[in-house]
């Protein structure tokens, strides 16, 4: 079994806090803007098979959600390549992720509909959490706790980001459930 980590090809990306992970024997999906995706199905399935050909059946992949690419089709494709076609566990680790479930039709939301079709999430913070059980989402969800450090301390951060990777291992490989954030019964208690 070999676990994969989704990270954008160019220097500048917001998942780079990720690069001091190498101990945890990940291998990187570097995906990046690719051109002309829009309107070209082919293409893209050409990009999906040469990304992630080398993922096999019960493998886990962590994507960094959201993926930040200009393409809503690509990050959907994608999601449901890995699930689907590569037989892979799908882990959401969702950095830089909010939302607010007043402005948006929770039904019909991208996000959350994609978020739907991971194994586990993985949430920088309970609160976060908390609201994506409120608004229906049917996957578990372990906090990371990492929201709770100020930004300058990655050292600190690196250690709790390494601590929640440790325990997705003991969840998925496991069941150890003892790290989820658990569903509350009482939807009114949770807002």
């Amino acid at each position: 079994m070999t676990y994969w980590i989704t990270q954008r090809a160019d220097k500048n990306s917001r998942n780079d806090f990720f690069k001091n992970i190498d101990d945890l024997d990940f291998i990187a999906i570097n995906y990046d803007n690719f051109s002309d995706m829009r309107n070209n199905k082919p293409y893209r399935d050409v990009v999906y098979e040469m990304l992630l050909n080398p993922v096999l059946p019960h493998d886990t992949v962590i994507v960094v959600y959201p993926m930040n690419v200009p393409n809503l089709n690509f990050i959907s494709e994608f999601i449901d390549y890995l699930k689907n076609k590569c037989q892979a566990r799908i882990v959401a680790m969702c950095i830089d992720f909010s939302y607010d479930s007043n402005i948006i039709d929770i039904e019909n939301d991208f996000n959350l509909i994609q978020l739907g079709k991971f194994d586990l999430i993985l949430v920088e913070n309970k609160a976060l959490g908390m609201q994506l059980l409120s608004d229906s989402i049917q996957v578990p969800i372990m906090d990371l706790y990492l929201s709770n450090v100020e930004d300058d301390n990655k050292e600190l951060k690196e250690v709790l980001l390494k601590r929640g990777i440790v325990n997705m291992f003991h969840y998925l490989e496991l069941g150890f459930e003892e790290n989820l954030i658990k569903v509350v019964e009482d939807k009114d208690k949770v807002k």
